[in-house]
């Protein structure tokens, strides 16, 4: 039987906090990383790649 030093309701309200820090920072990560992604598929160096360029076009006026 480990004997803790806090109340186990504190300990466990520190480990929430913590947990909710790790989840705030993966949570701007993830958006990070899918706003750029998004940014690289709406330039227009991919669309020369992928498709021509009325298709571009009309993909470009879609989103306008």
């Amino acid at each position: 039987m480990r004997r803790f030093s806090k109340p186990y309701f504190l300990t466990s309200i520190h480990d929430f906090k913590e947990n909710l820090k790790q989840i705030r920072l993966a949570s701007v990560v993830l958006q990070s990383i899918v706003f750029f992604l998004l940014w690289v598929l709406s330039s227009d160096f991919v669309f020369s790649l992928f498709c021509d360029s009325q298709f571009s076009d009309f993909v470009k006026n879609q989103f306008k």
